[in-house]
């Protein structure tokens, strides 16, 4: 049986080609998008997300309809007014609208009110109401600062993935250059042969696996970059990159902190916290509407009425002629007042069940308000907690890459004077790979939950 090869299982150099021109175009590619990219800092990127993103548009929609609702309120105070016109036609034996007298002849007929009315007491459900919307209103505008905050945070958790990723592939980049360099060293040993063949063949294994971590920390770069440019809502991703503010993780300060105190904090400027207690207000200004309902109603109304026959007959000058339009609209003209009072006495429960719903939502809004603070000092403890964790982890890590370098040396020195083999050298390379990558994510890591405990504290999510 023939056994066919391609390009990515034939040995040797021609694998090593393959690779080499997939880093030359990518290196390519990546400068060419860099040098047109446009730099987006933290703030342009917060701002723009704040000004796009839908969901705060329609939490903003939401206040809008929360502001109608309040208005809407208000008008119900005021007195209704409403006019009615009519125009008919009879044919036929009928009745005149203006004489009631039976008629036989084809009449035509115009009739107009002007009618209003005004609720003068209905157990103050028109002013809980008007107080209950207004509870709302505010409680939609502490909604969308709620919603600004979260996408807020989310654009800085993506910012520092796209930094963390800048700096893998840097790190990447850095190991790959070194592993080539002495690669070509190896060479030139192999060639006098102080070096067997093998380690030639063991160093180029190397390079092609730092290579494929190159490319594979670029993929992630790109990854990062375009989920900050879907979260920004940007329209295409082309060119988008963003500013690196070289910083600095902040030193354990953080084991002064007390997440108590944190928490305590919180409650007083975070607008999740001040929503759900609005909501409280709201439900209990709902329960005293629902009482309202047992309340007796009082209204008044009054209207303006008049009408117009053509069947209307006067005699003038001892001749029976139709009255004129005009004077019809004056003799008809006729005024109303009245009040009115409706005492509920039985009305299938309604008025029962409206409260008891009243108290339920009373009652889900007061544990909607514990659930949500129970929330808020869970996230503060469990950042706090992840934040110190970090930290140690970090300088754990640090002082891990710090050994590790030392160790990758020794093992060039001995390497280089055939002391050892190469494999011990590629041991120590991917070991000191690894405690790099595990020393960047334990140190963005760190920055994210200190930003998030400075959220927390009412700081600005700034480097």
């Amino acid at each position: 049986m023939q056994q066919s090869h391609t390009l990515f299982s034939r040995p040797g150099k021609f694998q090593l080609l393959f690779w080499s021109l997939l880093l030359v175009f990518s290196t390519i590619s990546f400068k060419a998008s860099s040098q047109s990219a446009k730099v987006w800092t933290l703030k342009e990127c917060v701002d723009h997300a704040l000004e796009n993103n839908i969901q705060i548009k329609q939490s903003s929609l939401n206040m809008e309809l929360a502001a109608d609702g309040k208005t809407l309120s208000f008008a119900a105070m005021f007195p209704s007014l409403n006019a009615t016109a009519s125009h008919n036609y009879n044919f036929g034996r009928n009745v005149d609208p203006t004489t009631n007298l039976f008629t036989n002849d084809q009449v035509q007929s115009n009739s107009f009110s002007l009618s209003s009315n005004l609720t003068l007491f209905n157990g103050f459900q028109m002013q809980n109401s008007l107080k209950q919307s207004g509870i709302d209103l505010i409680a939609s505008k502490y909604d969308l600062e709620k919603m600004k905050d979260d996408i807020a945070m989310n654009v800085v958790s993506a910012y520092l993935q796209v930094l963390y990723a800048k700096d893998q592939l840097k790190s990447s980049e850095e190991q790959f250059n070194t592993t080539k360099k002495q690669r070509e060293r190896i060479a030139k040993f192999v060639e006098v042969g102080s070096q067997p063949r093998g380690a030639l063949l063991d160093i180029e294994s190397q390079v092609a696996s730092d290579d494929y971590l190159v490319i594979n920390a670029k993929n992630n770069l790109d990854i990062s970059l375009l989920s900050l440019a879907q979260l920004l809502e940007l329209q295409s991703v082309k060119g988008f990159d963003i500013s690196d503010p070289s910083i600095q993780a902040p030193e354990l300060i953080i084991e002064s902190l007390d997440p108590d105190i944190v928490y305590a904090t919180a409650l007083k400027n975070q607008p999740g916290i001040f929503a759900s207690e609005k909501r409280i207000e709201s439900s209990q200004r709902g329960l005293q509407i629902a009482r309202g309902a047992r309340s007796p109603r009082l209204s008044m109304f009054g209207s303006l009425n008049s009408s117009y026959s053509s069947a209307f007959k006067s005699f003038e000058n001892g001749a029976l002629v139709e009255l004129p339009f005009q004077d019809q609209i004056d003799q008809n003209f006729s005024k109303s007042l009245g009040f009115s009072l409706n005492i509920p006495i039985f009305n299938g429960l309604q008025a029962s069940k409206g409260i008891n719903r009243a108290k339920i939502n009373l009652q889900r809004s007061e544990l909607d308000d514990i659930n949500t603070k129970n929330n808020l000092r869970k996230t503060i403890q469990q950042a706090y907690a992840d934040a110190l964790a970090s930290y140690m982890k970090w300088q754990s890590s640090d002082i891990n890459v710090n050994a590790l370098e030392e160790s990758l040396r020794y093992a060039e020195q001995r390497m280089t004077v055939g002391a050892s083999a190469s494999i011990d050298y590629i041991n120590a390379s991917n070991r000191l790979i690894q405690a790099k990558t595990l020393q960047l994510q334990n140190k963005y890591d760190y920055i994210f939950r200190v930003k998030i405990l400075d959220f927390y504290q009412g700081k600005p999510l700034v480097f």
